[in-house]
């Protein structure tokens, strides 16, 4: 992959010596970096035999230790002190030394892994078969809480509340002490992103561009479901008035459109979505957190690559056909651009003054 350009926004390409190393893995890199202190993280391999997390220096992308997983790994490992955690495909959650690549404990979850794994406080939450909750020092296990026909999103943590969308439908709240279930909010639209909790709120993405918010500390009542229906029923016969709305709800955004959203992630006033939109291009859209109402869009060429990084005041993604903007968090205002020959496997790190893409053509590339 040739870098053809590298700079601000309009600007002309960098003076040499913006790139700064590159790593080449043997497979596309579809992962985001990790960044922690002087190191990087990288999960390499799209097969069981390869799939491993590499080690890198992050002043010079030299390897240090890699880790085979016997799996494939789909998201970015989780660190937290001395503990790096990756989830697998094969339902296997490792711990190893972030230092030294050794092992320390696995947990068996059953099921395919999915989400990052989320470390608070000294508990490590994880979504598979069931929601977990283990203690992060040893694996042991705290509590585990089914949802109906298993977990289907990566799930969410913030203010003691597991946030979870289930098979059949449903955005679960959980508590994260003891794993008693909160509220269910059965969904009208198929989910298709990870959930983002923002403030007192979180919100879920699916098809046609459809985004539901909820209130994060709502709670079920008992027999308010079963009242409900009965309610609605007579509602729709003429007999009784308007239910009010379902317990837990904010808001619903209908009118982004496009073939699907993904939630990317948010910050104090604002979810960011990644939209899929027909004939391969996309979008990314900010919304007010409070409202739902869309604040700006940014058009791109080709689909957003998985994920987004929240920097300072701007918000990095990367596209599939080899783009990579810094957007104002604020504007959605173009101030940062790097154009690169080839596809931009997941979001962009940034670390200090250095940026890290890691591309489909295997490479991580990182320039000041």
């Amino acid at each position: 992959m040739d870098i053809s350009s590298w700079g601000l926004a309009g600007g002309p390409p960098s003076p040499a010596g913006r790139h700064r190393w590159t790593f080449k893995a043997e497979e596309p890199l579809v992962v985001p970096p990790v960044v922690v202190e002087d190191r990087v993280y990288i999960v390499v391999g799209r097969t069981s035999a390869t799939g491993r997390v590499v080690a890198l220096t992050l002043d010079t992308g030299q390897p240090v230790w890699e880790y085979f997983l016997g799996s494939i790994a789909d998201y970015p490992p989780a660190v937290a002190g001395d503990l790096l955690y990756v989830g697998t495909r094969s339902g296997r959650l490792l711990a190893v030394n972030r230092h030294t690549g050794e092992d320390r404990w696995s947990f068996e979850a059953r099921r395919w892994i999915l989400g990052t794994p989320v470390v608070q406080d000294g508990v490590l939450y994880l979504g598979a078969a069931q929601v977990y909750a283990l203690d992060a020092a040893t694996g042991k296990e705290r509590w585990h809480r089914p949802v109906g026909g298993g977990v289907a999103r990566p799930i969410a943590v913030a203010e003691g509340v597991v946030a979870v969308a289930s098979s059949d439908g449903h955005v679960v709240l959980i508590d994260a002490w003891n794993g008693k279930r909160r509220l269910s909010f059965r969904l009208w639209f198929a989910s298709t992103g990870g959930l983002v909790i923002s403030g007192q709120t979180v919100a879920v993405t699916g098809d046609k561009g459809y985004v539901q918010s909820l209130d994060l500390h709502g709670r079920d009542i008992p027999m308010e479901k079963a009242i409900r229906f009965f309610w609605t029923k007579m509602y729709l016969h003429g007999v009784a008035p308007r239910p009010p709305l379902p317990r837990g709800y904010l808001w619903q955004q209908r009118g982004i459109k496009g073939v699907k959203a993904d939630a990317r992630g948010a910050d104090s006033a604002r979810i960011f979505l990644a939209v899929a939109d027909a004939g391969h291009s996309g979008r990314v859209v900010a919304l007010d957190r409070e409202t739902g109402e869309v604040l700006w869009q940014f058009s791109t060429a080709s689909p957003v690559a998985p994920s987004a990084t929240l920097a300072s005041d701007l918000v990095f993604v990367g596209t599939e056909d080899g783009q990579v903007y810094g957007l104002r968090v604020a504007s959605g205002e173009k101030v940062w651009e790097l154009i690169l020959k080839g596809g931009v496997g997941a979001a962009p790190a940034v670390a200090g003054d250095l940026v890290l893409v890691p591309c489909l053509d295997g490479a991580l590339y990182a320039f000041r």
